[in-house]
């Protein structure tokens, strides 16, 4: 199957996730109840669901894992590590702990507030991260990252433990989930996921230069030090508003450029797209597992995500530990 099957494909089979999507859950709902949802609405019980419950996070889920998948792409290219993502490096688990520690310290801060707080988390983890990543070699960066992911863990924890009020608010968002979200709650990210999509595309013809190694792109005329910059702007702008709506989410960024790549080769022109389709059918997939998994109960994403990813980072890690 070439590029352009690939694309018609995932497309495809995304648009029938999406149908999917709003038919199962606790409670099935038929085809031809979410077609009048939209072509005759009479608000009845099944109608009111597919708009308040499925349909919101049907759209998150593919808005998150595509944003998710992005971010590691460009994280793997600038850091040059095949297991760099946004998970491994302690990006979402700085901009959780900010948000958490928000929640903790003042009341009544709207999504729009914690967005930016969210920014501040991921932006100075990332940032931490770069700099130590200058310095050192891949596997020194990843043992670094985790180190950092570790201790933004059990800071966040530890908040959570010393307020009651923050550990029943923030515990469920904490496991990464798109359930319980509202139309109205994506209209706060939206500007800051398209911008980072937009950037990272922008970029993705520099991503192919990085690729080659600094000293490469320096010597075909590439400004190495600005282009990571923005592309890192990028990655703030899709892990922040990311972890904002939906909570730390885990293995779409480090798993998903790989399986890109198996299907599409090394051209981040094509990688940033095709990765971006398979995250959002990913995390949508593996939210409509979560709700047919278990008869009347609804496991969060991120721990479908989890116990899907792990294997498969193990893998990675087998393959690629001697390398780096």
């Amino acid at each position: 199957m070439g590029k352009l099957g690939s694309f018609v494909g995932g497309f495809i089979l995304l648009i029938g996730l999406m149908a999917f999507s709003l038919m199962v859950g606790t409670r099935d709902i038929p085809i031809q109840t979410i077609v009048d949802t939209f072509t005759n609405y009479h608000a009845t019980v099944n109608e009111l669901i597919i708009l308040t419950d499925r349909l919101p996070r049907t759209i998150i889920a593919i808005l998150v894992g595509a944003s998710l998948a992005i971010a590691g792409c460009i994280t793997q290219v600038i850091f040059r590590n095949p297991l760099a993502s946004e998970t491994t490096l302690g990006i979402n688990g700085g901009a959780s702990f900010f948000m958490v520690l928000s929640v903790t310290l003042f009341t009544g801060w709207s999504l729009s507030q914690l967005i930016w707080v969210s920014f501040i988390g991921s932006g100075l983890t990332f940032f931490i991260v770069f700099a130590i990543g200058r310095a050192h070699s891949p596997l020194q960066l990843t043992l670094a990252g985790t180190s950092i992911a570790a201790l933004f863990s059990s800071l966040t924890h530890g908040f959570l433990v010393m307020n009651d009020r923050s550990l029943e608010q923030m515990l469920y968002w904490l496991t990464g989930s798109v359930e319980g979200r509202e139309l109205g709650d994506i209209t706060p990210v939206l500007p800051y996921l398209l911008v980072g999509i937009f950037l990272a595309f922008f970029l993705s013809w520099s991503l192919n230069l990085m690729a080659l190694g600094e000293e490469v792109s320096k010597s075909l005329g590439l400004s190495v030090s600005i282009y990571k910059f923005l592309a890192g702007v990028a990655v703030v702008l899709l892990a922040g508003s990311s972890v904002a709506i939906s909570g730390p989410i885990l293995f779409i960024g480090l798993l998903v450029p790989h399986l890109a790549k198996i299907w599409v080769g090394q051209d981040h022109r094509v990688i940033l797209p095709f990765a971006g389709l398979l995250g959002a059918i990913l995390l949508l997939g593996a939210d409509m597992l979560g709700r047919v998994i278990m008869m009347g109960q609804v496991i969060p994403v991120g721990v479908m995500t989890a116990v899907l990813g792990a294997p498969v980072f193990l893998y990675l890690v087998r393959r690629w530990g001697q390398s780096i």
